[in-house]
Order: structure tokens, then sequence, then C-alpha cells
């Protein structure tokens, strides 16, 4: 063998012969398994559990992150629609960028968004002002007055009733 074929045998020899590390956590792990296997035990269920935990949450997390996501497109695209009923005049007025529809500050976001509302509510309010039309009063004819009708006996007698009862009840 050439001193460079040696040299080049003598590390891969080394990463084979050499022993694994052993992290702190797997040494106190060993020191514990060695003195008492039943803690031993319970330690590595709990552990188990905690890593389990650990990879639940993670993905709720990723999945949190995936919805956010799914949000943030939703409400640019609708934004983005209502930005496009705008004229370039009432964009101009309101300051309205799609930049900062977008921007990673919630609070500009929020800011821009408001301000896109009041400025869909202006131009859609400047679309829909018509000059209100002049009132024309139109002279109708006057009914003529219905006649009098004459009272009938039985009205008589009814209202003779009611005066009398109401006469008795409150001393009238």
């Amino acid at each position: 063998m050439t001193d460079a074929t040696a040299a080049a045998a003598a590390p891969a020899a080394m990463e084979v012969d050499a022993p694994p590390t052993v992290t702190p956590l797997e040494a106190a792990f060993a020191t514990v398994a060695a003195t008492n296997p039943d803690a031993a035990k319970e330690l590595q269920t709990r552990f188990e559990h905690m890593v389990k935990t650990n990879d639940t949450l993670k993905a709720q997390v990723e999945q949190g992150q995936k919805d956010k996501q799914v949000d943030k497109e939703i409400l640019t695209r609708e934004l983005t629609h209502l930005q496009s009923f705008l004229s370039p005049e009432t964009q101009a007025l309101y300051n309205i960028d799609l930049g900062q529809l977008t921007h990673a500050n919630p609070a500009m976001v929020t800011n821009a968004a408001h301000r896109l509302v009041a400025a869909c509510n202006a131009e859609f309010m400047s679309r829909g002002a018509h000059p209100s039309a002049k009132r024309v009063r139109v002279a109708e004819p006057a009914a003529a007055a219905p006649a009098p009708v004459a009272a009938a006996p039985a009205d008589v007698a009814t209202s003779d009733l009611l005066r009398r009862a109401l006469a008795t009840q409150y001393g009238m």
C-alpha cells in the first residue's frame, strides 16, 4: 500500500472503531436503569408519553400554520377583489395598496383593510347617489262628505243602556 492509500484507510477505520457518543440524558438513564430497574421502566414510559405528546403538538402546530396560510390567501383574494371595484382616484384618496394588505405586520394589514372597506363604502355610496326627484303635489278632487245617517231606534236604545250602566257603575 502506498502512503496515500494507507492515510485514506486510516480515518475510515477510526470512524468504524470509535464508540458512539452518549448524550447526558442517555447516560443518566443508564445510571437509573443500573440502580433501579423499576424506576427505569416508569421513566421510560413517561418519556415515551412525552415524546408522543410532543409529536402530537408539533402536528397540531403544523396544521395551524397550514390553516393560517389558507386564511391569509382567502383574505388576500377577497380584499383584492374589493380593491378591483375602486376607481384610481378613490384608491389614491384612501392610499389603498395591495402590498399593505399582504404585509407581515398584522396592525398594518388591519389598518389597510379598514381603509379599503371605507373606500369601498365611499365608492358604492357615490355610485348610488342621484339627486332626488322634486315632488309635485297632485290635486285630487275632494270626496263628497257622506250624508249624516239618522239614528235607528236600536242604536238609541243601546246608547241609553250604556248611559244607564255607566251611571250605575260610576255614579254619574
